[in-house]
């Protein structure tokens, strides 16, 4: 499978999986689920992609309830009701999006 399709089967299951209610649990979706992916269909080791990382967190400035995740080309943002955003950095257009388990999504 090409990093595109992995991506897409990535974004089916985050939409699939229930709703979580705090930011931790949901970094915890995302890593899973991502790893899950890549472990299952990432056949060459050099083409291995990998999930968001706590290296790369940035707190947001006058958001206590949001989180980034920088990686090379995207920015992870998670709410601390659980919701998500995943956006393309250079033109912020959004890849993804799941609103936490209260039904909230992340306004930005």
């Amino acid at each position: 499978m090409t990093k595109a399709e992995r991506i897409a089967v990535f974004f089916e299951r985050l939409e699939a999986a229930t709703p979580v209610s705090t930011a931790a649990a949901a970094f915890a979706l995302l890593v899973e689920t991502f790893l899950a992916v890549e472990d299952e269909f990432c056949t060459d080791v050099a083409d291995r992609m990998f999930p968001p990382s706590g290296e790369f967190h940035f707190a947001v400035d006058g958001r206590e309830d949001l989180d980034i995740y920088r990686q090379r080309a995207h920015d992870t943002i998670v709410a601390a009701n659980g919701a998500i955003v995943i956006r393309i950095r250079r033109s912020g257009t959004v890849q993804f999006e799941k609103a936490g388990a209260n039904g909230q999504k992340v306004i930005l």
